[in-house]
């Protein structure tokens, strides 16, 4: 266990000196520019996450809340009768299970439709549901439920965030390597026909 810790400390100090600029004769200037753009980046994903988070929930709260307030004014509550007996499928109990309910809608037609209701519900029995003007049902969105929402939108602020610096240190990376490459080969056109004649 120790020389599995003391191996992984190894790699990480040879990693860091990799990255950390010092006066290496052998780091070019390219990967001195290479180090300095991923602290860049990385210190700019540290410094722009919490504002990243923070907008992006008071956003989607913002939304959720206006969501929630439209449902309160256009959805109405109706009686579903059950057309199915909601049985368990599975071995574990849970509260909510699928099965046919029917409604009728403003314009007067009967509706059908698949939909959650409480788990051990018989046939004929009369539960409520959310419905549109338009007659179709909906799950109302909960004042609970938002504050899983803001969550959610914060991580993937962040996440994204992540996402784009590393893409374009990638790229960075990249571009840096192409022109290493081609300097190593003028280098090398440069010194290979010294190095033939010596042999």
């Amino acid at each position: 266990m120790r020389r599995s810790r003391n191996a992984q400390a190894a790699w990480l100090g040879r990693f860091l000196r990799g990255w950390i600029p010092d006066r290496n004769p052998l780091r070019r200037r390219t990967d001195r520019l290479e180090a300095a753009v991923f602290g860049v980046l990385f210190l700019v994903t540290c410094v722009s996450a919490p504002f990243a988070a923070a907008a992006a929930s008071r956003w989607e709260n913002s939304s959720s809340q206006r969501e929630m307030r439209v449902q309160q004014a256009s959805c109405r509550e109706v009686r579903a009768t059950l057309l199915d007996n909601a049985q368990e499928v599975d071995a574990y109990p849970v509260l909510k299970v699928m099965a046919n309910v029917s409604w009728r809608a403003p314009d007067g037609r009967t509706r059908t439709e698949a939909m959650q209701v409480p788990a051990g519900a018989v046939v004929g029995r009369v539960i409520w549901i959310c419905i549109e003007p338009s007659g179709q049902a909906i799950t109302p969105l909960l004042r609970n439920q938002i504050p899983a929402r803001d969550g959610l939108a914060a991580t993937v602020a962040v996440v994204a965030l992540g996402a784009v610096a590393l893409l374009t240190g990638l790229a960075v990376h990249g571009a840096l390597s192409r022109h290493r490459m081609t300097a190593w080969g003028i280098d090398w056109m440069a010194t290979e026909p010294r190095w033939n004649t010596r042999r």
